[in-house]
């Protein structure tokens, strides 16, 4: 398969922050980058002229919306299960008697923080439709639907994630990965397992960042407890000051932009912006978009989608056997009935549910009977590949309406051209065959041959 083409999108309250990718097996590039901000808020009109300049002259294969982590509140759930199902069962109901607003109004989506002692502690992300209504109206207006809308703390766990595989260190413990802006920071708890924590907050000086990383640690402290961290991973906007006086944790600063892939001037564009990217940048390397936002409308329109697109592809593999078929199997495969439990067997094999194979099969059978009202599609065809000699190679088999067809081919000598004509006229199938021209040609290793094209009409 070839790399695929991602646009990411960040929105945040006033500014968005757009990336184009091209993702390999082997590594992700950067191809674009842009950036603007606004005096108000971002509307959807912002986001259609924005994302309309980003993906100019660049075709993609899906689009990730992901929103900052102060669209957000965080509520966390101990739930007495750790049996997955059963977790996911309870979660509505104790999620309505714990947010004010009903669940109508919000979106939400969750992950397993701890499972200990028959407990199950859930992290559960929540905003209000309202608060994401610009990228509703976007989505709707220009015909965008998303593959993931996420938010930014996802997009820095990958980023975290995709730095320690690069250095081939597994996280251990507890880390705090503290993301520096240059007006908000992003502060979040990551262990091996995932996300415990994450919490942002607005820094315009050093003051500011510290005091609001020891807030953060306060509030997690309040949920989990004292807990001792291996690192405290700063990244973004360098701040040595505040990194200095860090004394909880071993503190590294890494750049956001090393170990990435870029196009001519998209890495001078971030410097020069003097803020961060990382947690775009987390996005655009990871297959694994965990969290999703997507309000049920658009959900189900995605599996909507999804489902159309499944029987594209089952059409197309219909179309690819009846073609092999008409090719090598001849008046054996084509039988019908042989040729529907041909089709159920190879059908099996294709991942989808037996009620949907079911359901193609029996159209087939109904698309079969129609047909047999006039001619057996089966046995024109049969007819006409019977027809063909060994040496004789059929390029074009095509039956349009009002039962006209057309045949085209090569084959070694003029004879043979005409010795189809004979067989198609004799088995009582058409009432006209005519070839309507035999020309000489050359093949590829300058063995000559004859090209020919033939037409005649199917008696209705």
């Amino acid at each position: 398969m070839g790399a695929k083409k991602i646009v990411i999108l960040e929105i945040q309250d006033k500014s968005i922050k757009g990336y184009c990718t091209v993702s390999g097996k082997k590594k992700c590039k950067i191809e674009a980058l842009d950036s603007s901000c606004y005096p108000h808020q971002v509307s959807a009109q912002d986001i259609s002229d924005f994302f309309k300049k980003l993906i100019n002259k660049f075709k993609y294969d899906k689009v990730i919306i992901s929103f900052t982590r102060r669209f957000f509140l965080i509520r966390f759930l101990s739930l007495p299960s750790q049996n997955w199902s059963e977790v996911r069962r309870m979660l509505p109901f104790q999620m309505a008697k714990g947010i004010i607003q009903p669940l109508e109004d919000v979106v939400y989506d969750y992950s397993l923080a701890v499972s200990e002692k028959g407990h199950s502690k859930m992290l559960i992300y929540i905003t209000q439709k309202k608060k994401i209504s610009n990228v509703l109206e976007f989505i709707e207006a220009g015909k965008v639907l998303p593959f993931s809308i996420t938010n930014s703390s996802w997009g820095l766990y990958q980023w975290y994630m995709f730095r320690s595989g690069f250095f081939k260190q597994k996280p251990i413990g507890s880390n705090a990965v503290i993301d520096v802006g240059s007006n908000d920071s992003e502060f979040l708890i990551a262990s091996e397992d995932g996300i415990l924590f994450s919490r942002s907050f607005h820094c315009l000086s050093d003051d500011d960042l510290l005091e609001g990383i020891n807030q953060s640690l306060r509030i997690f402290e309040k949920e989990y407890g004292a807990r001792s961290f291996n690192k405290a991973i700063f990244t973004g906007v360098r701040k040595d000051k505040v990194i200095e006086s860090i004394t909880w944790a071993q503190c590294v600063f890494l750049d956001q932009l090393d170990n990435f892939f870029f196009s001519k001037g998209v890495r001078e564009k971030i410097n020069d912006s003097g803020t961060s990217f990382a947690s775009g940048l987390g996005l655009a390397v990871t297959k694994n978009y965990g969290f999703d936002f997507s309000p049920p409308v658009l959900k189900e329109r995605k599996q909507s989608l999804k489902k159309r697109k499944r029987n594209v592809q089952l059409v197309i593999l219909v179309v690819e056997i009846m073609v092999i078929l008409s090719l090598f199997f001849g008046k054996y495969v084509f039988n019908r009935y042989v040729y529907l439990d041909f089709l159920n067997s190879k059908l099996q094999k294709v991942n989808i549910e037996v009620k949907e194979l079911g359901t193609v099969t029996e159209k087939l059978k109904v698309l079969d009977k129609e047909l047999d009202k006039s001619v057996s599609f089966s046995r024109v065809l049969y007819n006409v590949v019977s027809s063909v000699p060994l040496n004789v190679q059929l390029s074009l088999v095509d039956f349009r309406e009002k039962g006209d067809f057309s045949i085209k081919g090569y084959a070694q000598n003029n004879e043979d051209v005409f010795a189809i004509k004979k067989l198609l006229g004799e088995s009582g199938l058409f009432s006209s065959v005519g070839v309507k021209y035999v020309a000489k040609v050359k093949g590829r290793k300058g063995q000559e041959g004859f090209e020919f094209y033939m037409e005649g009409k199917v008696i209705q």
